[in-house]
């Protein structure tokens, strides 16, 4: 008897046959698939049926054609994207398309997402979006993707003129603090009595840390005898919440010298957060896997999300202040760290950059001041 076949109950009470089987692997999207049909009057129509559909993938495969809508081909693109990618990037880029792209393409059919529709979108998102080119450039994956599967003859998205600079009016070049507006925003912050924002955003500003690596330090990472910090994982986010990660790329397992202030701040919210701590019932004394920066609900991870709150705050109280964002403190360092005399190659190390163009992109705004500091100190040397 064939497993595959069986007989079911309508809901009126009539008999029917159905079948389910196994189909292989398809080798687009490199998964299983298997099938289900249902409705068939007799066992004999249910075989015939079972017979004629496996006859049709050995001799056609996995038929990708009937995809009409670029959501379908969206939906198809994403089960090969998901294995590349890890689960925290699978997330930003699903918000990505759910936010932004789909409501413009997912209803489009393939046939009828034209240059000039790509174009008149694009236009669009850059009255609105700080990062329309980076959007439009996602929405051609899956295009790019059709291609290969020669559903489509070419992209269209690849074809459309993009913005040299976004002229959003809230875009922000100078998303960083120069010395002068570093110290005057420490002082506002070291004016209120959020011990732990104090610490976090010392030691984003002295080490140029991510956001998730900063907020993933446990105490052992730190080393008060070297006034060194270990970075080897990053706090982020997936559709199931937070989670722990490794770093993206062997270059962002790094060892960071810390000046002697930062470390002295350290060593005083280890004594800080061990009395906070266990006034909220935790005892973390003598714990090394312990986290430097902790919530005092559990004692777990704070949110992803908390320290742009608490960057919020300091600006809600002191409205004079330059605003950046949380991401502008690596930035701050960035750039005061080669102002200060540091070399692109020793930048590039300390951000856990793996490639160093993109050291030199991100901060070519400060190429311009280091050079001419160069050329002075180099003519000086000279002194003909």
């Amino acid at each position: 008897m064939d497993k595959r076949i069986k007989s079911y109950t309508k809901k009126n009470g009539t008999k029917s046959w159905m079948f389910k089987t196994y189909l292989g692997i398809d080798p687009v999207t490199g998964k299983k698939r298997a099938t289900t049909k249902r409705g068939f009057s007799s066992k004999g129509e249910a075989e015939i049926a079972l017979i004629r559909c496996l006859n049709d993938v050995n001799t056609n495969g996995f038929n990708h054609n009937k995809i009409n809508s670029y959501y379908e081909l969206y939906t198809l693109w994403l089960e090969t994207y998901e294995n590349s990618v890890k689960p925290s990037t699978l997330l930003k880029t699903q918000r990505l398309f759910k936010n932004h792209i789909l409501p413009a393409f997912g209803n489009m059919k393939l046939t009828d997402i034209t240059i000039v529709y790509c174009q008149q979108v694009l236009n669009d998102w850059v009255k609105k979006l700080v990062r329309a080119k980076t959007v439009m450039n996602y929405t051609g994956l899956p295009l790019k993707y059709a291609v290969k599967m020669d559903l489509l003859s070419k992209n269209p998205a690849q074809f459309v003129t993009m913005p040299a600079k976004n002229a959003h009016p809230n875009d922000k070049p100078d998303n960083y603090y120069d010395k002068n507006e570093l110290a005057v925003f420490f002082r506002a912050l070291n004016s209120g009595t959020n011990e732990q924002a104090k610490v976090f955003f010392r030691l984003l500003a002295y080490s140029g840390l991510r956001r998730g690596e900063a907020l993933a330090l446990t105490w052992d990472d730190v080393s008060f005898t070297r006034s060194t910090i270990e970075i080897n994982k990053t706090l982020s986010r997936d559709s199931s919440g937070v989670v722990i990660q490794t770093p993206k790329t062997t270059n962002g397992y790094r060892t960071l010298v810390l000046d002697s202030e930062t470390m002295l701040i350290l060593k005083k919210w280890q004594v800080q957060q061990l009395e906070r701590q266990l006034f909220f019932g935790f005892n973390i004394k003598g714990k090394p896997k312990q986290l430097l920066f902790a919530n005092t609900r559990n004692n777990s991870f704070i949110s992803t999300d908390k320290p742009r709150v608490w960057l919020q705050q300091v600006y809600k109280h002191h409205s004079t202040l330059k605003h950046i964002t949380v991401h502008g403190f690596r930035h701050t360092h960035a750039s005061l760290y080669l102002e200060s005399g540091a070399s692109i190659k020793d930048l590039q190390m300390r951000l856990g950059h793996s490639d160093i163009r993109t050291t030199m992109d991100v901060y070519a705004h400060v190429a311009k001041y280091t050079k001419k500091a160069s050329m002075d100190k180099f003519a000086k040397y000279l002194d003909i």
